[in-house]
């Protein structure tokens, strides 16, 4: 069935949500969009994996983290090389994105392809029957 869900995270994005974390029939999942080599271009086909509490937690903290830093960067408060990917490995916002890529990494096992519209100005997917 066709449903729409929530977009949570954006973790990666060029033109469009690349990486993050959305809802799939309600429940928290890494998305990965997929590369065709062949035509140069993003698909509509995402690699989901399901998280568990624990995954989801360690997301919403980065994301989290993320946030805070937008909004001061918007406000001038921090300069646009302190964007927490550029902290050094041993902050929090490092060991966070290291633990949750570690749990996407070991249950790749359960992961599924499902085709996504996503809408990012409304922080919306769809997920289509494939």
């Amino acid at each position: 069935m066709d449903e729409d869900d929530r977009v949570l995270t954006i973790d990666d994005y060029f033109d469009q949500p690349l990486k993050g974390v959305a809802e799939y029939r309600g429940r928290p999942h890494y998305y990965n969009r997929q590369f065709d080599r062949e035509t140069d271009a993003y698909l509509d086909v995402f690699i989901l994996t399901p998280l568990d509490a624990e995954a989801f937690e360690l997301a919403m903290a980065a994301w989290g983290i993320w946030l805070d830093w937008k909004m001061a960067f918007r406000r001038g408060e921090v300069p646009a090389n302190s964007h927490p990917p550029h902290e050094p490995e041993t902050s929090s916002y490092g060991q966070l994105t290291r633990d949750f890529s570690k749990y996407v990494e070991q249950n790749q096992g359960s992961s599924f392809e499902a085709k996504g519209v996503m809408d990012s100005n409304t922080d919306r997917v769809r997920w289509l029957t494939v």
